[in-house]
């Protein structure tokens, strides 16, 4: 009795148990990102890269581009890759070259000012205990966007009413605004909420 004792606790240990400590979760995926409009030679790969998109990643993320192929490979959170491949949507549909994108200002241009209201960053700063978390991923997408617009010659600035409604206002031309404005609607929705998205 006690020898199958041991060997039913044998094959339980074998098949059942150790695959369970085997599994190993991991946080981190893959994914392949074309840019089918926009053409990135390889001399601008890096400026393109440290301007757009390595501020995307988190930590663990990596990004290896493949001038040839115009096609970007990223590892990174599953919530991360999915604000890159939105992210490098709406930069590849922008109807902007890749010379408009690292260009240092754009000269002769009249710049306007534009409102856009926001529903999930920018909110009327409150905060209760235990908030902290929330305010945290709130300012993570925040600086990003800020980051975002920065590059791409767009001044943004919050502003908040006494009706709780927040937003931001976007100064720059009217064709980088149209592009601002696509930026702020795709930060404005709750992404980075995970612990592997830091």
């Amino acid at each position: 009795m006690k020898k199958q004792s041991i060997i039913i606790l044998f094959l339980l240990a074998t098949f059942c148990i150790v695959p369970v400590f085997a599994q190993k979760k991991t946080d981190l995926a893959a994914e392949i990102i074309e840019f089918k409009i926009i053409k990135i030679p390889d001399g601008k790969k890096e400026l393109f890269l440290a301007a757009f998109l390595r501020p995307l990643l988190s930590r663990k993320g990596s990004v290896e581009f493949d001038a040839e192929n115009q096609k970007l490979n990223f590892i990174d959170s599953p919530n991360r890759l999915k604000l890159i491949k939105k992210f490098t949507e709406v930069l590849d549909n922008s109807g902007f070259r890749l010379s408009d994108f690292l260009a240092k200002s754009a000269k002769d241009k009249k710049n306007i000012s534009e409102s856009v209201r926001t529903f999930y960053l920018y909110p009327v700063l409150w905060c209760d205990v235990g908030e902290e978390p929330r305010l945290a991923k709130l300012a993570l997408q925040e600086n990003l966007l800020v980051k975002m617009l920065a590059e791409i010659q767009i001044k943004g600035e919050r502003y908040s009413d006494l009706d709780s409604i927040g937003g931001i206002n976007l100064t720059g031309t009217r064709k980088r605004i149209v592009m601002a404005k696509k930026f702020v609607a795709l930060f404005d929705e709750p992404i980075l909420t995970e612990a592997d998205d830091f």
